[in-house]
């Protein structure tokens, strides 16, 4: 039993290794995402159990949208891996943190509105910068590519 426990935690240790030699280290930022991107998926759960979510027929539960919204995070992760590898050949630094930065945001992005969805009532300002965020995505697709919902 004890040769399988060392073997799980060699095979677990390896991989967790390869995903942050993927990503030149794991960084608050990336934790950040990820943890945006559970509460992203749990709210926009929560959403379709209420049957409110915009994403299917009768706002119920879609396993079709629940893939298609993970294989969007997954590329989000891609991303920032290309991302990483744009810094390395330029030798900088910035690539990385700027399109994480960006994908947080687009998924805070996301949880307001599934909150918003779910009935949750906002102050004013929130409000406000929220529709000023739309309306720009909205009038500057081509300027505001991030700010997309989901």
């Amino acid at each position: 039993m004890v040769y399988l426990w060392n073997k799980f935690l060699m095979g677990t240790s390896f991989i967790i290794s390869g995903i942050s030699f993927i990503y030149g280290g794991w960084t608050q930022l990336l934790t950040t995402l990820c943890i945006c991107m559970v509460i992203d998926t749990l709210t926009a759960l929560g959403v379709s159990i209420m049957g409110k979510s915009p994403k299917s027929n009768k706002g119920a539960l879609s396993s079709s949208a629940f893939v298609n919204g993970m294989f969007k995070k997954l590329f989000s992760l891609f991303f920032i891996i290309i991302a990483h590898r744009v810094d390395l050949l330029c030798e900088t630094d910035y690539f990385k943190t700027s399109v994480t930065i960006g994908f947080i945001l687009n998924e805070i992005l996301s949880i307001v509105e599934n909150a918003g969805m779910a009935g949750v009532k906002w102050p004013p300002v929130v409000t406000k910068m929220i529709d000023i965020l739309k309306k720009e995505s909205e009038e500057n697709p081509e300027d505001v590519r991030m700010v997309q919902s989901k």
